[in-house]
């Protein structure tokens, strides 16, 4: 490769392997999150819970939104 030993991750993507896993992490977590979500929704869970479920996934969404 030419220039340089750039890693797998920096390949194409522009990131770093640790910043790549780092949002790989990320999107993990926001799975789960919406997960446990439709589970909690599947399971009768009130609304002010669900609500406080929504708003804690939305603040993952927003953090990986601005991921650098």
């Amino acid at each position: 490769m030419a220039g340089g030993a750039a890693g797998a991750g920096e390949q194409g993507t522009g990131l770093s392997d640790g910043r790549l896993a780092a949002l790989r992490d990320g999107l993990f977590e926001l799975r789960c999150a919406a997960e446990d979500v439709e589970t909690a929704v599947g399971e009768g869970a009130d609304a002010s819970e669900v609500a406080a479920m929504c708003r804690e996934l939305v603040v993952k969404a927003r953090e990986l939104e601005h991921f650098r």
